[in-house]
């Protein structure tokens, strides 16, 4: 039998166990996080609470817990996560996080899932940064770029990327290559190329991002660019490290 706290409880928690071991995983989880509802556990008297909300400009005593060397504010993601006999709170993550501004918080301590968040990490969540690409620019006319394939391929990214991909029925494909823009770069970057949709690049962008952030052994720098049917330049001679499966008939019947 299958002990409740190995299981997930909640389409949150189904995120955070996908994420805990894959950087694929990790934009879901920050999406499904900002929709969803957490626990907060309290110390002292209760709030008043009327019709189920906790009343406006109520001080809350929340407690504190030391992880390595800092103070962090503990949250939970389901009841099982809490220890027996515990008084919480539930509240919109959101909510939690525009209270807590400058703090730092860790989800399920003490589980085998759980992640620690950082303020700045926090802020990011809250202004939707982490949801937007950090840097847009827009080349010049005759500006010098040198590129070509990287001189030390990037296989643990490349598979994370592909992980994501599939999960986005927008892209058709994506390339990988390194760049170095004169009087943009320091250091050569990694680009990554997706054709997909105007409309959806934004979001594609900033959750590549993440994943590049999320996974051991990238460089610093990873642009993204998006490639249109008209202008595939360098990556038309090249073969994508990800390509759209196309499902045939059978692959859409059941039963």
């Amino acid at each position: 039998m299958i002990n409740d706290m190995s299981r997930p409880q909640n389409e949150l928690e189904v995120a955070l166990f996908a994420a805990a071991s894959d950087p694929a995983a990790r934009p879901n989880f920050y999406k499904i996080l900002c929709e969803s509802s957490v626990l907060i556990p309290h110390v002292g008297d209760g709030p008043e609470i009327i019709d189920g909300v906790v009343q406006e400009e109520t001080q809350l005593s929340l407690p504190n817990i030391e992880i390595q060397g800092q103070m962090h504010i503990p949250f939970f993601s389901s009841e099982v996560r809490l220890a027996p006999g515990t008084r919480y709170l539930g509240m919109k993550a959101l909510d939690l996080f525009s209270i807590t501004k400058e703090s730092y918080l860790v989800l399920n301590p003490g589980s085998d899932f759980g992640k620690l968040f950082v303020p700045s990490e926090i802020s990011e969540i809250l202004d939707g940064s982490l949801f937007t690409p950090t840097d847009t620019f827009v080349a010049k006319k005759g500006t010098q770029q040198l590129i070509g394939q990287p001189k030390e391929f990037p296989h643990e990214f490349v598979n994370a990327l592909s992980r994501f991909l599939a999960s986005e029925s927008s892209v058709e494909s994506a390339f990988i290559a390194q760049h170095f823009i004169a009087d943009t770069h320091t250091e050569p970057a990694l680009l990554v190329a997706v054709a997909a949709p105007e409309a959806d690049f934004q979001r594609l962008a900033a959750a590549i991002g993440i994943v590049s952030r999320e996974t051991d052994k990238v460089q610093n720098c990873v642009d993204i660019i998006r490639l249109g049917s008209d202008a595939r330049g360098y990556f038309a001679n090249q073969t994508p490290f990800y390509v759209r499966k196309k499902r045939g008939l059978l692959g859409r019947l059941f039963g």
